[in-house]
């Protein structure tokens, strides 16, 4: 059914439902004039056009721009259907409006989740879940990963002696700096305090986990000048590699925080690597590489 007969099919139910009114009132009444005939048939006449401007509104622009938005996608054009959504002449703008709010609402609420307020990096709830993902990646295709906890040395010193608001310039600065060290695939996070981790999820060889290490190290050890105060930095970091120190992210977690541990027993400012071996009945942890920049 085109427009056209559309309106017609309208017009001529309310003009029939104009007459039938009109009759039915005639045989109640018993008695009806011409001039309230005519009103009938002009009510009925109105009725059919209010009836056709409503349901060609709610029905018949939204189907016509679905058509167009089809076409459009058919053809692989993707930017048309959502700017014609957008436009304000759209009968789907509304709803396109409340989508779009409630998606950056959503989105806001998962940065909360996921993201360090103070850093601007994942957290340690968003490093986890990588690191889980990247175990499974791992496991499947058996290849190798590594883990890096890092811990600022002298850091609480720098906070109780210069205030916290230097202490969270520092941590921004370290952030940044730790960003720059780490290759393309690859993800960092602040699990809180001033503990960093990184994650590598394709490595071919231990030393890949070391030259990450010694890159952190040199970037950390150029001043830092902040509100006027010039300050020196390093790092204490601890290296588990997957499968040799662990299969779940839980251990390597662990297992990376007591190879830091060492390095700060070694002198700080350096890294080392966790390894252990089987006694007969238990594990018996064993630091057996390190490194220092």
């Amino acid at each position: 059914m085109t427009i056209h007969q559309f309106f017609f099919t309208m017009v001529t139910l309310g003009i029939g439902i104009g007459t039938l009114f009109s009759y039915l009132f005639n045989q109640l009444v018993m008695e009806t004039t011409l001039v309230f005939n005519l009103a009938c048939l002009g009510l009925g006449l109105v009725m059919g056009l209010l009836n056709y401007c409503l349901i060609r509104k709610l029905f018949f622009k939204p189907i016509k721009e679905i058509a167009v938005i089809a076409e459009e996608i058919s053809k692989g054009n993707f930017d048309i259907p959502f700017k014609q959504l957008r436009s304000d002449n759209s009968v789907f703008s509304p709803l396109y409006n409340s989508i779009s709010a409630m998606s950056g609402c959503l989105q806001r609420m998962e940065h909360r989740v996921n993201v360090d307020a103070l850093t601007g990096l994942p957290n340690r709830t968003f490093f986890n879940d990588s690191l889980n993902l990247a175990l499974v990646h791992a496991q499947g295709h058996q290849r190798r990963l590594a883990v890096l906890f890092l811990d600022l040395d002298g850091f609480k010193m720098v906070n109780d002696k210069l205030g916290h608001e230097v202490g969270d310039l520092l941590l921004k600065g370290v952030a940044h700096r730790l960003a720059a060290c780490i290759n393309k695939g690859d993800s960092i996070a602040r699990l809180g305090g001033d503990e960093f981790t990184i994650l590598l999820p394709r490595i071919d060889r231990l030393d890949e986990a070391a030259l990450t290490a010694k890159k952190v190290l040199a970037s950390l050890q150029h001043p830092w000048l902040i509100n006027g105060h010039k300050l020196q930095l390093s790092a204490s970091i601890g290296i588990a590699a997957y499968p040799e120190d662990g299969e779940s992210s839980a251990t390597l977690l662990k297992q990376a925080d007591a190879a830091m541990y060492e390095a700060k027993k070694q002198g700080k400012n350096n890294y080392q690597f966790y390894r252990y071996s089987v006694d007969n009945k238990a594990f018996q942890p064993m630091k057996l590489q390190n490194g220092v920049s």
